[in-house]
């Protein structure tokens, strides 16, 4: 908003404020400000034109609003049917102060046309009319015998509604009664097939059986919305013959075909057809004009309704309706004729002059037909109103010239055609008033150059003239001037301009005056304006400002921004944009495409102001496509049109389309166009609701979704094609079972979707079967036969019939059954070898032949099962040549096998059963005889879970556990290690002599690598070993750490004895550990601590020589080189001599470990028992040797079933359980090693071969464990 136009409105309301103060004094005429109100009625109808419609209810009150403001005080009358109305009687008042009407205990001679005139000394305001009508209630004809009509199912039905006589009109509907004890039975609503007419007729396009239900009824009911009642009509019984009858189309019901709108208003039209299937409706506007966007088609197609009618909606309309037996179209056509109520085009305005002068008031009226225009004078037709030869009428005009005082009075204007009528109602006040200046020009500054506009608010009547002074002695008369009313306008101002300005306000009755004072600053000008920018989105902007002012203004001085014209304030945008040193500087911390825009900085004094514009170009992902609609849907096509959004400063490259159907929960992407295209046509499936969203793309990204189109709706049509990759599965005896994939709802093209199945045995016997819910994709037919061939078609069939491409033939069997035959002899082969890793095995050949295999020979299966764990078989598959995997036969070869010879893998280092089966394709024959087999003792698998602990400059902590496959007994582990270099290791691979720590309570092995070096990458390697050989390898890498401060130890418990206090503490995993450690201890208020010896293998300390019953403070430290690291204080006190007893018989660690004692002693015991009672064990290996079996102990290569890990961490997995005890260490230290390294310390205070332990024989067996075979 401009200063000038401030100013115009600043004006206009201080002239307002002037008028109503004189009006007050010197008199107004009356004019209507409350007018009569519709009651009863909400429709736009009850209040048109000049006339208003109100209801009542008979000996309910009448209440007719009416209220005017004038001066003097008005008084009012009212007539009825333009006749005076008596507002004596005693039903009758009018309310004080205001003149509206109450009429009590109303009846129907109230009925009638009343308006209110309202009166005092300057004329006569009119108010609208009020249509004043009596309601009316009556109800439906009691009906002995209801109506009865018998139908055939699918031909149309009527059924009409006999309406008794309601004011207003009532809302009628339909209801079925099933049991008259429902409440509330269901209302019946329009749809495709049933619609009610304006009539209230009920139309059936075609009855359906379900249409009725046992004995129920059609009921017509009709809801009174002023007495808020429903009432039911007559009952209407209906029969419906069962029929399998189709029907053509045809016209059952239409509005008048000639209807007659009125400008504004709307206009209804209905078509209702009847037919088997229920018709599509299509309406159209002959001359091949489009539906515009206020003309609405209903949801179910009966109805056409122009809302808002405008004359260019006169023409030709059509509904046509088709269905699949008629698709010749039946045709019904409507005119529209237009027409419009009067309407002004230039209404009259109320006027308020001073004497001698000329008013005139307008009255310019159209409407169709061309209304008649009559003017009145305080309510008199003007012919019949005192004459005043001042007074002209000029075609739609009505002109006053040199007006007196006397010349007050209301005017009205009246415009009347066919259609209805209106009333213009206002005033011609006539003032004789002195001269006044209310407002004169005050104090303004301006800055040089800029323009300055002095106002002088004035009034008086007639109208006084205005003229401007200069300093008392310079009138303003030159072309830099401008002169309003009321201002005038100083352009280009000069320094010259300052002065004392006065305003001389003058008519025939007196002047007045005032004088302001104009101030003349110097220019605010910007001098560092902001620079253009073009940047990436993410990027930070910043724009800079400084400006100078008059220096008497400076101190008002501020700087302002602006994005696009609107106000920045800081922190905008959570932030994102901030104003900074006192508006000097505008920061974007992270551009996006919002961002891009033109940015001001505006400098302002509140006298005058300077701006400085930039432009921020922000390169980002472009916006979505704007206005997508659908430009052509039908034919099982649609064509998309859209316009291109704002590319961001980066040309779009593509358009990224996307649909989703009434099948779909979401969009799916279904193409991409080039980005310079605005149009993209898409093949449809029939029977679906289509709508479609577009992205744009270019290089930065693409945009979020378009809008969303309106619905493409497509027909329903035959299937596509029938469903796809059908099997006969071969896996239930006795069943012919078929599979095939799902034909998705998009491709079913209508409704009432099935499978049709077909089956054709070899006689040529055929089958037919449906199957109705299109998810179920599989058939299982009963056929009690094994193995029989039969052959097979599946249809996909919809309502309008099955897929036009014959269906595919697919041949296949009725389910296999158990093979009849069992392989025999199966033994071990004698002449195959024999290792830890293989044995062979041989048997005889079954018969191959579908009869007794009960289906397709593929070859034989060899199950095996530990001895102790007969539940838990694993199977070895065994090919046969002249089969593939699908037991179909290949090419046969010249001779058949008698014998079948395999060689296979076992699980080393176990006692194993074996048998062997004859298989088909889904079913085992029974096992052959069992053979028994004790495997010889194998090579480990990987150990478990190895990863390092912590470690030091010089060594590292690891830890694993024991490999999942043992496959006999682990006799040791080997450790190795090598430097890493670059992205390969070094050749050299150093081997440590390796007495792992078992600790029990982690079920895991323990060992610290020494002799490494500073600050370097290393390849820890671990195997487990038997008897046979080396295992697989596990492995972790690890870098030792460089020389820094270690990890601050963490103290566990602290023991305190009469003398003595144990100490431990606790390395971590990932801890960089101490060259050593060593305990610090003082006693409680001493001030120097002493240091206990150094430890630098275990994570434990003894301090002695100490005081009993006295507190010590402890602590651990870590040391490394010129490093240490100190732990928390603890505070511990020593026990007195007959606390130490006690403490140790009555703690509860020493009662568990007696009771857990004498357990092991009684365990012990129960073995040596049972041992002595077995006697030796028989081995099953004396039977196998008989029969060619050697139990040969060679190396053989190694068999892994897991992979290499080759991380830094170990391979995941759980230890298993052990039967054999830890292979323990018989020395005590690692002294051995040349680095005297803090690999010596374990996790829980204990040392590595502290206590001793025999080795195990040879001659001990290892736990089985199981292993994978292939042949």
């Amino acid at each position: 908003m401009t200063f000038l136009s401030s100013l115009a409105i600043l004006s206009l309301l201080w002239t307002g404020v002037c008028l109503s103060i004189l009006n007050r004094k010197y008199g107004l005429p009356p004019s209507i400000i409350l007018e009569p109100k519709p009651y009863y009625c909400s429709l736009p109808a009850c209040d048109i034109g000049d006339t208003v419609t109100i209801y009542f209810k008979v000996e309910e009150k009448i209440k007719i609003r009416c209220n005017a403001s004038g001066r003097p005080d008005v008084t009012y009358k009212w007539t009825k049917d333009n006749l005076d109305f008596d507002t004596e009687s005693p039903r009758v008042s009018v309310e004080n102060g205001k003149g509206s009407l109450k009429i009590t205990n109303a009846s129907k001679a109230d009925n009638g046309i009343y308006q209110c005139f309202a009166t005092n000394t300057k004329g006569t305001a009119l108010s609208k009319k009020a249509n004043v009508v009596m309601t009316i209630n009556d109800v439906f004809k009691s009906v002995i015998r209801p109506e009865r009509r018998d139908v055939n199912e699918g031909m149309p039905l009527s059924l009409k509604c006999k309406q008794p006589h309601v004011v207003p009109k009532p809302n009628v509907y339909w209801t079925f009664v099933e049991d008259y004890s429902t409440a509330q039975p269901p209302i019946i609503t329009n749809d495709k097939r049933v619609a009610i007419d304006y009539e209230g007729t009920l139309h059936f396009a075609n009855v359906k059986k379900s249409d009725v239900k046992g004995e129920g009824k059609f009921v017509c009911n009709m809801h009174n919305g002023v007495y808020r009642t429903s009432s039911e009509g007559e009952d209407k019984i209906v029969n419906v013959i069962s029929s399998e009858s189709v029907n053509g189309v045809s016209l059952l019901w239409r509005s008048d075909a000639s209807v007659l709108g009125l400008k504004n208003g709307k206009a209804k039209f209905m078509c209702i057809f009847a037919g088997k299937a229920t018709p599509d409706i299509v309406w159209k506007r002959k001359g091949g004009i489009k539906l515009n966007n206020r003309m609405k088609v209903s949801e179910h197609g009966q109805e056409l309704i122009i809302e808002d009618l405008e004359f260019a909606d006169k023409g030709e309309y059509e509904c046509s309706a088709t269905n699949d037996v008629r698709p010749t179209p039946v045709v019904a056509t409507f005119t529209l004729q237009v027409e419009a109520r009067p309407y002004f085009v230039k209404e009259p305005k109320d006027v308020i002059i001073g004497v001698e002068e000329n008013a005139e008031f307008f009255c310019m009226v159209e409407g169709i037909p061309a209304p008649d225009v009559n003017w009145f004078i305080n309510g008199q037709p003007i012919n019949e109103a005192p004459p005043n030869p001042r007074r002209t009428i000029q075609k739609d005009r009505l002109v006053f010239k040199n007006v007196t005082d006397g010349d007050s009075q209301v005017i009205q204007c009246k415009a009347s055609n066919k259609h209805g009528s209106l009333m213009a109602d206002v005033y011609l006040n006539v003032l004789a008033l002195k001269a006044l200046v209310t407002d004169g020009p005050g104090k303004v500054k301006v800055a040089e150059g800029n323009s300055v506009t002095l106002k002088c608010e004035h009034n008086g009547k007639p109208d006084p003239a205005l003229k401007w002074m200069k300093n008392n002695v310079q009138p303003l008369n030159t072309d830099r001037y401008e002169f309003t009313h009321n201002t005038v306008l100083i352009k280009d101002v000069l320094k010259k301009d300052n002065g004392k300005y006065t305003c001389i306000s003058s008519n025939r009755f007196g002047s007045d005056n005032k004088t302001g004072e104009l101030i003349v600053r110097k220019k605010t000008k910007v001098t560092l304006r902001p620079v253009e920018r073009s940047l990436a989105y993410g990027e930070g902007a910043i724009f800079n400002c400084l400006a100078t002012s008059d220096p008497s203004e400076q101190q008002f001085l501020e700087k302002l921004w602006y994005k696009n014209g609107e106000r920045i304030n800081n922190n905008d945008d959570d932030g994102n944009i901030q104003i900074l040193e006192n508006g000097d500087t505008l920061s974007i911390v992270k551009t996006s495409s919002k961002d891009s825009a033109n940015y001001s900085c505006v400098a302002d004094n509140k006298v005058d102001s300077d701006t400085g514009i930039s432009q921020l170009k922000v390169k980002a992902p472009p916006e979505p496509p704007e206005g997508l609609t659908i430009k052509t849907c039908g034919n099982l096509k649609v064509t998309l049109f859209w316009r291109p959004g704002f590319d961001n400063y980066m040309p779009i490259s593509n358009y990224v389309i996307y649909s989703k159907t009434n099948y779909d929960n979401d969009y799916k992407k279904i193409n991409e166009t080039l980005g310079t295209v605005s149009e993209y046509e898409q093949k449809l499936s029939a029977f679906a609701n289509y709508t479609f969203q577009i992205k744009a793309r270019n290089q930065l990204g693409e945009s979020v979704f378009s809008n969303i189109t309106p619905i493409c709706s497509t027909k329903a049509a035959i299937p596509e094609q029938h469903p796809t990759n059908v099997r006969i599965v071969e896996n239930m005896t006795g069943k012919l079972v078929i599979e095939w994939d799902p034909v998705e709802p998009i491709d079913q093209n209508g409704p009432d979707f099935k499978y049709v199945i077909i089956t054709q045995d070899k006689a040529g016997n055929k089958k037919s079967y449906e199957v109705t819910d299109w998810k179920t994709t599989r058939k299982e037919i009963d056929v009690n036969n094994i193995y029989k061939e039969y052959k097979v078609q599946v249809k996909a069939v919809n309502s309008k019939g099955e897929a036009a491409i014959p269906p595919l033939v697919y041949t296949g069997h009725s389910g296999m059954g158990v093979p009849t035959v069992v392989p025999g002899n199966f033994e071990v082969d004698p002449d195959a070898p024999y290792t830890h890793e293989t044995i062979g095995l041989r048997w005889d050949a079954v018969d191959m032949s579908e009869e007794t295999m009960q289906g397709k020979f593929d070859g034989y299966k060899i199950r095996y099962w530990h001895m102790d764990k007969p539940d838990k078989v694993k199977e070895i598959q065994v090919e046969v040549p002249g089969t593939n995997k699908k037991g179909r036969r290949k090419r046969r070869q010249a001779t058949a096998e008698s014998k079948i010879r395999r060689t296979v893998r076992l699980p080393p280092n176990a006692d194993l059963q074996l048998d062997v089966v004859a298989r088909n394709t889904y079913l085992d024959s029974n096992g052959s005889n069992k053979i028994n087999i004790t495997t010889p003792e194998g090579v480990p698998g990987p150990v478990q879970s190895l990863e390092s602990m912590y470690r030091s400059g010089h060594f590292v902590k690891i830890k694993w556990e024991k490999p999942k496959e043992e496959n006999g007994e682990i006799i040791g582990y080997d450790i190795e290690y090598e430097e890493i270099i670059g992205l390969g290791v070094d050749k050299e691979s150093i081997p440590v002599q390796s007495e792992p720590e078992w600790v029990a309570e982690r079920k895991q092995y323990e060992f610290g690598v020494p002799g490494l070096e500073l600050n370097t990458n290393y390849r820890i390697k671990v195997w487990a070993k038997t008897k046979t050989g080396r295992g697989d390898i596990e492995f972790v890498d690890v870098k030792t750490a460089a020389e820094n401060m270690p990890t601050v130890p963490l103290i566990l418990d602290a023991l305190p004895a009469k003398t003595s206090i144990n100490v431990t503490w606790q390395i971590n995993k990932g801890d960089v550990a101490g060259y050593h450690y060593f305990v610090e201890y003082r006693k409680y208020g001493e001030h120097k601590f002493q240091s206990g010896p150094p430890e630098k293998r275990n994570t434990w300390s003894v301090i002695h020589n100490l005081t009993s019953g006295s507190s010590y403070e402890v602590k651990v430290v870590a040391e490394s080189g010129k490093f240490k690291a100190r732990s928390e204080i603890r505070l511990v006190t020593t026990a007195k001599t007959d606390e130490v007893a006690s403490a140790v018989y009555n703690a509860e660690w020493f009662i568990i470990m007696m009771v857990v004692l004498a357990l092991l002693i009684l365990i012990l015991f129960i073995v040596c028992l049972v041992k002595r009672s077995r006697g030796d064990k028989y081995h099953v290996q004396e039977k196998e040797k008989l029969r060619g079996l050697e139990n040969d102990e060679k190396k053989t290569a190694q068999y892994n079933g897991f992979n290499d890990n080759g991380e830094t961490q170990p391979l995941a997995g759980s230890p298993d359980d052990y039967d054999k005890g830890p292979l323990e260490s018989d020395k005590d230290s690692l002294e051995e090693y040349a680095d005297p390294d803090p690999s010596r310390f374990n996790e829980d205070g204990s040392f590595i071969g502290q206590y001793g332990a025999e080795k195990m024989t040879a001659s001990d067996v290892a736990a089985p464990s199981a292993m994978h075979t292939f042949v």
